[in-house]
């Protein structure tokens, strides 16, 4: 199982044990046109079995070039990945921050399945109808509501 951050808060990592300090990440990868392989970490915080592929941190400007990149190619995500050589039983999941971002159209352009985990609130009902709009790949977005 891979978990890729595509959120830049970058915080995905944290649940895995990951130093704070550490800066590296897919969006640093990708700019330095180095392989995902060099920024993967391996059943990390005890976890086997779960390879985290964190955002890592990069300054605004780099943020800004990562995200036009992104924004650019939409099959980018999927051709990541195809990258790493998985296999047909590997997961991967995604995490992007919420609402609607280019790393969120990226995501959806790449996924067999799309999973939105709303809060148990009248606005996060409200916002569903436009979760369920259709993407490039007609992706089907299921919900889950969660009420604690």
């Amino acid at each position: 199982m891979i978990v890729l951050d595509l959120d830049p808060q970058n915080a995905l990592r944290l649940h895995f044990g990951i130093p704070l300090d550490s800066i590296d990440g897919i969006s640093r990868a990708t700019l330095s046109h180095d392989p995902w392989q060099t920024v993967m970490f391996d059943g990390v915080d005890g976890v086997d079995g779960v390879t985290v592929l964190p955002y890592g941190a990069v300054v605004e400007d780099d943020h800004r070039r990562f995200e036009a990149l992104v924004d650019h190619d939409p099959n980018w995500l999927a051709d990541s990945l195809h990258t790493l050589a998985l296999d047909a039983n590997d997961i991967v999941i995604v995490d992007t921050p919420p609402g609607s971002s280019v790393y969120t159209r990226t995501a959806l352009t790449a996924a067999n399945i799309a999973l939105n985990v709303v809060l148990a609130d009248a606005a996060s009902y409200a916002a569903i109808p436009g979760m369920e709009r259709p993407t490039p790949r007609r992706a089907r977005i299921s919900r889950v509501r969660c009420t604690s």
